[in-house]
């Protein structure tokens, strides 16, 4: 596998993750949408919050392994994290924002190999 670059995705010009309103301040919901949306976002918003920078690196080591590979799981991501020197689950629950903007399930799921996930089907993804 080839060096992945270490990249912000948006300075990288990936413009599919501009700063988000919802995770950055301000909203993003207008008067006619679901409340179920608004506590969703609340909830990435507050599932992110003090690990902006590794959900920025993990969403660039994404981006890479999608391109390089076609797609990509969480993972995949976790290992490539590993690989650079983070321990356990750097992320925590803001794991679940890393495919948020710039990615598509495929449909297909892949057995975790993780302990701590106990076989857990992960959604493989790919590049919009």
């Amino acid at each position: 596998m080839r060096e992945l670059d270490n990249q912000n995705p948006v300075e990288a010009g990936r413009s599919c993750y501009r700063k988000n309103p919802a995770v950055y301040g301000g909203s993003i919901n207008t008067l006619f949408d679901d409340p179920g949306v608004a506590r969703k976002d609340a909830g990435m918003a507050k599932a992110t919050e003090g690990r902006e920078a590794i959900l920025e690196e993990a969403r660039a080591v994404a981006m890479a392994l999608a391109t390089a590979h076609g797609e990509v799981t969480i993972d995949d991501v976790q290992a490539e994290l590993a690989r650079r020197g983070y321990q356990g689950n750097p992320l925590g629950n803001a794991a679940g924002s890393v495919f948020s903007k710039c990615f598509v399930k495929t449909g297909r799921y892949r057995k975790s190999n993780r302990p701590a996930m106990h076989a857990h089907e992960n959604p493989v993804w790919r590049m919009k």
